[in-house]
């Protein structure tokens, strides 16, 4: 740095030359400090703002990776609790059982695995129904419960009236209309309908 100002001291003999030049010497290296020092401020201010904005992404870079850590916690509890949903509502359909919403028609797709001796459901609800061509519904227990409702009550009444009917029989046969106890092979086959019906 001072060979830069040396230069300029142009008139070293002449004393009051010399002290002008002094002075302007003097007068650069105060205007050279104080650069210096403004640019040393600046600088310090730079680094003081970069180191701010370095704490600022830093904070923010935790808060991104705990943001991203507790969705990531809160995505699996929600997979575990989708999975739970899946599982129940699997549970609501009889496995493998199908039934055509147009036409009626029910299929049941049951594998039988000969090597291990065990049977398993297809229950892919990409079914078609053979008669419509239509995609096929699964069936829940509560449809398959309220169709063997349907049938016990249909066979209790069916029952029923053969009970009826029977009752009848026994009774037209105890007590045979007299034109018809002429008939000999008539009495026999009555004989043997009662016994048969005491040991049933």
């Amino acid at each position: 740095m001072t060979d830069e100002f040396d230069s300029d001291i142009q008139n070293q003999d002449d004393p009051y030359l010399l002290k002008i030049d002094l002075q302007n010497c003097r007068d650069q290296w105060h205007e050279h400090a104080l650069k210096q020092g403004l640019e040393i401020a600046r600088l310090r201010a730079e680094a003081e703002e970069n180191k701010a904005v370095l704490d600022l992404c830093g904070n923010t870079e935790r808060h991104l990776r705990d943001k991203a850590a507790g969705l990531f916690m809160e995505g699996e509890k929600k997979d575990g609790q989708i999975a739970t949903l899946t599982a129940q509502l699997e549970q609501l359909y009889a496995p493998g059982e199908f039934e055509c919403g147009k036409c009626g028609f029910v299929l049941t797709k049951l594998t039988m695995n000969m090597g291990s001796g065990t049977i398993t459901t297809d229950n892919k609800n990409d079914t078609k129904c053979p008669n419509c061509d239509v995609i096929m519904w699964r069936v829940t227990w509560q449809s398959v419960a309220e169709k063997g409702m349907a049938s016990i009550d249909e066979l209790f009444e069916d029952n029923k009236n053969k009970s009826a009917q029977l009752d009848q029989a026994k009774e037209l046969i105890r007590f045979p209309p007299s034109s018809l106890l002429d008939d000999r092979g008539w009495l026999e086959r009555c004989n043997k309908f009662i016994r048969d019906t005491n040991n049933g």
